[in-house]
């Protein structure tokens, strides 16, 4: 291996020989035919690998390339392909599918080559001239979609990566990790799932995140496998990580695959990095949007925007606290109360309150919203995209959002 020392490097690869860039770095074929990812890449064309990522050029004609290579990109040839011949096997078992759509689920450990996996599988369909919804069911790393959603497109060309894809629509889970909210991301799932299964497409691919890890991380794959039904499940690991889960699976269709020696491990600050790349690709153009309350629909108690308390638990309130709130609100099982920046709250006395008027109690102060990460949504539920709270004004029923969305959404969650 080497790691390129200049901004630019020149180099001819024949066929059947492959080149491994490990990113920031964009490659342009000068002469020549490649593949990345079974995506075709022919002469004059353009790539971009961006950090954290690899791409591996499998030669399919003598080809010249010219590397413009990032701060700690490399790049290393090898002799042959990168590509598991396993993966073409599963393009075989796909093509002789009846059932339309068939949803192939991708499960595995962080780093075992899940995206490349659904990526390479993408590319050939559409090459093949098959229509394909890919969804993208890792909420931390995100490729379609922006951090903390379960996104989907349908993609109508070969790509690199998925990450230049446009998506079609997304389910906003609020956390970057399943473990935080198990129920509400396999929601995102199943309603992704149900919504394009009604586009007409062939093939449906769902990639997943990498919390396969002990009892609770196999209970929650298991759960996403039992609501979707996958009619192929495709298995990646290192050793045998995966048996425990596997042996749980009873009737399922499933596919063990060993996770492809080139996929390139990630620390948490490239992990860090992707995600940060997420927020500001679904950021660009955002502005302080002004809405009223009264002009948009809330999520529940979403820092106190519910609905306001009776008459009765706002006495209760007032005297149990021995204050009184900046703002409240409650729904059905929850009260939720804004006090002011420099007021303090025994524990005891939530507790006391919970008792008093039967509900859970979260108490917030006054500007603790900003920086909360929202969705938005139009009347028909489709996704607009993100903002970040700034701030609201309970007296005058105002929030303040960056965002993108200069169109007022009917829900924000």
């Amino acid at each position: 291996m080497f790691t390129t020392g200049k901004n630019l490097l020149n180099l001819t690869l024949e066929s059947g020989k492959t080149l491994l860039i490990d990113g920031p770095a964009a490659v342009m074929i000068k002469s020549g035919k490649a593949t990345v990812f079974g995506c075709p890449v022919n002469s004059g064309q353009r790539t971009v690998i961006r950090e954290g990522k690899r791409a591996a050029f499998e030669v399919e004609v003598t080809a010249s390339f010219e590397i413009f290579a990032g701060e700690h990109a490399s790049a290393e040839t090898y002799d042959g392909k990168t590509m598991p011949v396993a993966w073409s096997q599963i393009m075989e078992m796909l093509l002789k599918a009846e059932k339309s759509p068939f949803l192939t689920l991708v499960i595995g450990g962080t780093d075992t080559g899940k995206t490349s996996l659904c990526t390479y599988l993408a590319n050939r369909l559409i090459c093949l001239g098959k229509r394909v919804a890919v969804i993208d069911g890792d909420i931390g790393q995100s490729d379609i979609g922006p951090p903390c959603t379960v996104a989907y497109c349908i993609p109508s060309r070969p790509t690199v990566d998925l990450f230049e894809l446009k998506l079609e629509n997304a389910f906003f889970v609020g956390a970057t990790s399943p473990s935080e909210n198990p129920s509400l991301t396999i929601e995102g799932l199943q309603r992704m799932k149900n919504e394009v299964s009604e586009k007409s497409v062939e093939y449906i691919l769902v990639n997943t995140d990498g919390w396969v890890i002990g009892d609770e991380g196999f209970a929650y794959k298991r759960r996403v496998i039992q609501q979707l039904k996958p009619d192929l499940i495709l298995c990646l690991q290192r050793e045998d990580e995966l048996k425990p889960l596997l042996e749980t699976l009873g009737c399922f269709s499933r596919v063990s695959l060993n996770s492809p020696v080139t996929v390139m491990p990630r620390d948490k600050d490239k992990r860090r990095s992707h995600r940060t790349l997420g927020y500001l690709k679904h950021l660009t153009g955002a502005k302080i949007r002004i809405w009223y309350l009264s002009e948009v629909s809330v999520d529940d108690c979403m820092f106190g925007l519910g609905q306001k308390p009776s008459p009765n638990i706002s006495r209760i309130i007032h005297e149990t606290l021995g204050i009184k709130p900046v703002h409240a609100s409650e729904s059905l099982n929850t009260a939720f109360i804004i006090i002011e920046k420099d007021k303090k709250i025994d524990q005891s006395l939530t507790g006391k309150l919970e008792e008093n008027i039967k509900k859970k109690v979260n108490i917030a102060r006054e500007g603790d919203e900003s920086g909360l990460l929202t969705g938005l949504y139009n009347a028909d539920m489709k996704f607009l995209g993100i903002g970040i709270l700034r701030s609201v004004n309970y007296s005058r029923r105002i929030l303040k959002i960056f965002t993108p969305v200069s169109k007022k959404p009917y829900k924000i969650v």
